[in-house]
């Protein structure tokens, strides 16, 4: 039997619907783990609801974060070569996956070529999103990091359709600043000075981005936070 939502995880073929992957969905709930770092490869996951940090080291709940997934993500790219996962994935809040037996998968890329090309622009994607946070980390200033974070979390949320502006984080700073190589005092500060510039509104996690030009301006170096 398909999945249902089947639509939202993989690209479906008009003519072709029946060799796309039959996917189960998974509830997380908030704080636990989809999949261990060193643990067995065996499927991948599309995020349909919630969200994830990935990290690597021990205990997992406080290794440093790698990266964040959000609905329409794929996690477990990464374990593809090796056959073991390089990270673990902890959801941030309560959330959902469609578990996508890799076996599967494989046999349906081979099938058919307009799945292929989508599967390789998804690792395309996740291969720049990993260059865009060396380039992030290389950058000297806190104020730059930060803006550039929250300026690509507008991008991924225009992405899926939603406001570009109005950033719901699900993330704590404590993981944004293991993320950027940053405490989690810089980050409260930084986020401070950017809203008395006029750049943002923060109220906790809930961050309206005021002033893109100027935040963009911040994130290439262009202004100071």
């Amino acid at each position: 039997m398909l999945c249902e939502r089947r639509n939202l995880c993989l690209p479906v073929v008009r003519d072709d619907i029946e060799s796309v992957v039959a996917g189960s969905m998974r509830a997380v709930a908030a704080g636990d783990c989809l999949f261990l770092e060193d643990e067995a490869f065996a499927s991948l996951y599309a995020v349909r609801s919630g969200a994830f940090k990935t990290c690597v080291g021990t205990p997992p709940q406080r290794g440093r974060v790698t990266g964040f997934a959000l609905p329409g993500d794929l996690l477990g790219l990464d374990a593809i070569d090796a056959g073991l996962h390089c990270c673990q994935a902890i959801a941030l809040q309560d959330s959902e996956v469609c578990e996508l037996p890799y076996d599967q998968v494989e046999q349906v890329l081979a099938a058919s070529s307009t799945l292929q090309r989508r599967f390789h622009q998804l690792m395309s994607r996740e291969i720049v999103r990993d260059h865009a946070l060396m380039r992030l980390l290389g950058q000297r200033q806190a104020g730059a990091r930060i803006a550039a974070f929250l300026l690509g979390l507008s991008e991924r949320a225009l992405e899926r359709g939603q406001s570009g502006t109005e950033l719901r984080l699900p993330m704590s700073r404590e993981d944004i600043g293991s993320h950027l190589g940053l405490s989690i005092e810089t980050v409260s500060h930084v986020l401070t000075r950017l809203r008395a510039a006029g750049c943002l509104r923060v109220r906790l996690r809930e961050i309206d981005i005021v002033d893109k030009p100027a935040l963009r301006g911040v994130a290439e170096g262009l202004a100071a936070a």
